[in-house]
């Protein structure tokens, strides 16, 4: 919202500031333009006035990409850090279990569709041959944050990668 008494002051001290000019001119001998040196005070104040105005209704850009936004936890596989900081609210794990699972379900049943012809849960014993028992038996588990659980993850990830 435009704030009247700020463009107020604005105004006179662009006022001050063009008589402050023109005395400045005309003291030192130069003829100056009045009404030239008051167009470019003015154009000066309006411009500035309105960047700072604007600045504040304009959010900054946060220029670091979402993958390095977080630093790096020690001990864990970075592809399962990618998947899960990509999904991570930063406050329920149990949350990221959960989309990390949906996700994971989502992109085998796509690679055995598309590479094996299979689909998972017309045939599940086909699937299981091609999947084996440890990636089959997390698909059919329902998602639960458990920190063991998350142990398996380098091994799964690479099964998965595999296929």
């Amino acid at each position: 919202m435009i704030d009247p008494l700020r463009w107020r002051r604005r105004s006179l001290a662009a006022l001050v500031t063009w008589l402050v000019g023109w005395a400045a001119t005309a003291a030192l001998g130069a003829h100056p333009q009045p009404v030239l040196l008051a167009l470019a005070t003015a154009a000066v104040f309006a411009v500035v006035g309105a960047a700072v105005d604007v600045r504040e209704f304009v959010d900054q850009a946060d220029w670091v990409p979402p993958h390095r936004a977080r630093p790096r936890q020690l001990g864990l596989d970075p592809r399962f850090s990618r998947l899960s900081q990509s999904f991570n609210d930063g406050t329920d794990p149990q949350v990221v279990a959960e989309r990390v699972h949906e996700t994971l379900v989502r992109v085998v049943d796509d690679i055995l569709a598309s590479r094996h012809g299979i689909d998972r849960e017309r045939d599940p014993q086909a699937a299981r041959q091609v999947l084996g028992d440890e990636v089959a038996h997390y698909l059919d588990q329902p998602p639960h944050y458990r920190r063991s659980r998350f142990q398996r993850m380098p091994s799964l990830l690479t099964r998965i990668e595999s296929l």
